[in-house]
Order: C-alpha cells, then structure tokens, then sequence
C-alpha cells in the first residue's frame, strides 16, 4: 500500500495504519508505521509505502512532530497539526475508529494524507 503525505511546514511525520485495537493503542492490536521527514517549508508531498496490509478494516492517521518527543501532544494551546486518510476534522476532540476506517480487501496505491 502507497500514498503520499503533504504538509505545509517541515519536520518529522508520524504516519500509522492502524486496525481498531490499534487505534485504541492496545498490544494486541495491528499497527505498520512510516517515519516521513519534511526537510523544507511550505506545501511538500512525500511518498510512503506500507507492504504486509492483510485485508481487513482499518484507519491511517498521521501528525506532523513539531517538538520532536515521538508523539501526537494535545493541550488548551492547541494541537500538533495532523492529518487522516479520510478527511475528518472533528471540533474538540479527537477523530474516532469509525470516522477515519475503511475497508481493505486489497491493494491502495492512491491514498493522500494532508497535515494540517
């Protein structure tokens, strides 16, 4: 499975396939990951591949470390920007399993991921 990711400032992305175990974060849950650097400033595409997807519902979401500690940070000043394969942009809260899953019955060579 291949895609791209775009984002409009540089940086380290944290891009992830997850099935809705993974998602819920726990250890018997499926997760594949790719680790995607932005090296310049303004709108920039990078490609990424996901090989071993077996068939199955899943969700890919993806956020952009912009104080490089290896994860997403929530807090009352905002959020680090990121991004899902399916564009859901919920008010206050985080997306969930539902709204970013999909079904996967075989191979993906045109998923687009946009941080923001």
């Amino acid at each position: 499975m291949s895609g791209n990711v775009t984002s409009m400032q540089s940086g380290t992305v944290y891009l992830q396939m997850v099935d809705e175990a993974g998602f819920k974060e726990k250890k018997d849950g499926f997760s594949r990951g790719a680790i995607i650097h932005i090296e310049t400033g303004g709108r920039m595409t990078k490609e990424f591949l996901l090989a071993g997807i077996p068939p199955g519902t899943y969700g890919i979401r993806a956020f952009l470390d912009t104080n490089e500690n290896g994860k997403i940070d929530f807090s009352l000043r905002g959020i680090e920007p990121w991004g899902t394969y399916r564009p859901v942009r919920p008010f206050m809260r985080r997306p969930r399993f539902r709204e970013i899953s999909f079904s996967l019955e075989d191979n993906l060579s045109d998923i687009e991921v946009l941080i923001k």
